[in-house]
């Protein structure tokens, strides 16, 4: 594609809200050129006067008219442009819209909710429907408005870059979404959010300092089919926990010439690190006696997620490892029952939760970056072997969805379909898990649909994230709230050199 050239309606250039400021910036830093400004309505205030509106001094603008040759139109404002105007831009006026009523994420944050939707449009002729260009879900800080809104503010402003120059001439259906409404707060409203932070952070405190997250892995003997199949969930047999300090997560099962392996991630409350273990069992009656591999580096380095794939005939473990910044493949040894042979097949990138399948004759990493929307955005690379090397995918990231981007486990064929199991962190991390069915798959196009949704609260627990499966044997965790009071002193002392060093920093 050429040079993209846009322009914008609304608002003065001396006067810009940090929306419209952060859009054009990003714009103007991806190569695209501001080439027409037509003045209108200013933008709507937000509460307590967050982001005073500002100027764009170095914007080379043109305060009234339009200009010829431009692709787009960004609207900034409440108002809705004149027929002319919806004809001039090429790909029309583009606008950014919440389904929720203004001031931005506002309302969101006082009613409690955990995610927010945001998309930008381009309009039409009928002023109900327009064409969806980007949607995405936003995860939603309960206990912070403006941490919600410069979160929100950012997507939005990324979300217009990645269209400007992968969805110009997307050719989507009109779709009637309801109109957009302002329900400007009151001083009580005002009140009322402020003291709902409040007890909000007091309660997350609270169990912070008192209780820990324990997950624990459980036993399903049926093939991960079943879980899309019915909605009933199977019985579950859970392992017991290592201890009191400890706890299991992340497991994955694979079938052996000599029978089968079981392997979790082990977190240790004491060091805040996970290590890999495992459990091998002739008859797969596994009772959760697990020994350590020895995957972790002298240095004390994160490992977790042991993915476990079959390929060529042998079998290999793909933790992550996002804190060297990299992905190894190990291989089983199934004489000394040991892992061998580590060998890097990512570099350079802090994947989290690799996940490697074989669909349609490529190999697919599915993946989320711990530089940028770990638990929202994913990305897909794509070679001709499972060890690389690796392309990114033309669309990059191509979801961002808190509800069901992030990895969950081991993606699996049924019926000559493509399912992938995904978290859910919109509540919290790993609320609950979904699964998605993939619909189109190629190095410059990915769409899937939630078919599932494996609740957490249905198993007894607050948390779910893992999903994998090998022949009849399924595997899967769960989290609750665990009593940890020994560990207070220590997150109170943590706490308060946070403190000292923000003041430290600050002064």
């Amino acid at each position: 594609m050429s040079v993209v050239r846009f322009g914008i309606l609304g608002a003065r250039p001396e006067c810009v809200s940090l929306l419209g400021r952060r859009a054009i910036e990003l714009l103007r830093a991806s190569g695209a050129e501001l080439v027409a400004w037509v003045e209108g309505d200013a933008e709507p205030a937000l509460p307590w006067n967050l982001h005073q509106p500002g100027a764009m001094h170095d914007a080379t603008v043109i305060p009234r008219g339009l200009t010829d040759n431009i692709d787009f139109l960004l609207l900034l404002g409440d108002f809705r442009p004149a027929q002319p105007v919806l004809d001039h831009a090429r790909h029309g006026v583009w606008r950014f819209a919440t389904p929720n009523p203004a001031p931005l994420a506002f309302w969101d944050v006082f009613d409690g909710l955990f995610h927010i939707e945001v998309r930008l449009d381009r309009l039409t002729v009928d002023p109900k429907r327009s064409i969806s260009l980007d949607r995405r879900w936003v995860k939603v800080d309960r206990q912070s408005y403006r941490r919600t809104l410069n979160t929100v503010i950012q997507e939005m402003a990324e979300m217009l870059v990645y269209a400007a120059w992968n969805s110009m001439a997307k050719n989507s259906p009109a779709i009637e979404f309801p109109p957009a409404q302002r329900q400007a707060p009151s001083a009580l409203d005002l009140l009322r959010l402020r003291v709902k932070l409040l007890l909000r952070s007091g309660g997350d405190q609270y169990r912070g300092l008192l209780y820990s997250e324990a997950w624990q892995v459980g036993i399903v003997e049926d093939s991960i089919t079943g879980f899309v199949d019915s909605e009933q969930l199977p019985p579950v047999r859970w392992l017991p926990s290592p201890d009191k300090t400890r706890f299991l997560a992340d497991p994955f099962v694979a079938s052996t010439p000599g029978g089968w392996l079981l392997m979790a991630e082990e977190f240790d409350f004491a060091t805040g690190l996970g290590k890999i273990v495992q459990e091998f069992s002739s008859e797969g009656l596994f009772a959760g006696r697990m020994q350590d591999v020895g995957l972790q580096d002298e240095d004390g380095t994160h490992v977790s997620y042991p993915f476990l794939l079959s390929h060529g005939g042998a079998l290999y473990c793909i933790p992550e490892t996002h804190q060297k910044n990299g992905v190894w493949a190990w291989r089983w040894n199934e004489t000394s029952r040991a892992w061998q042979d580590p060998r890097e097949i990512v570099t350079g990138v802090a994947c989290i939760d690799p996940t490697p399948v074989f669909f349609e004759n490529r190999w697919w990493l599915f993946y989320t970056d711990k530089a940028d929307g770990v638990d929202s955005k994913l990305r897909i690379c794509f070679a001709d072997s499972p060890f690389g090397p690796w392309r990114q995918h033309a669309r990059n990231p191509v979801k961002t969805d808190i509800r069901s981007s992030r990895p969950g486990g081991t993606p699996f064929m049924h019926r000559g379909q493509l399912y992938r199991p995904a978290q859910d962190s919109s509540k919290h991390y790993g609320w609950r898990l979904v699964v998605n069915l993939v619909t189109r798959l190629s190095p410059d196009e990915f769409e899937e649909e939630p078919v599932r949704i494996l609740d957490s609260s249905r198993l007894g627990a607050n948390g779910i994230h893992t999903l994998s499966g090998a022949g009849s044997k399924t595997v899967l965790d769960a989290r609750r709230w665990r009593f940890t009071p020994w560990l207070t002193p220590r997150r109170l002392i943590h706490k308060f050199r946070k403190l000292y060093q923000l003041r430290k920093k600050g002064s």
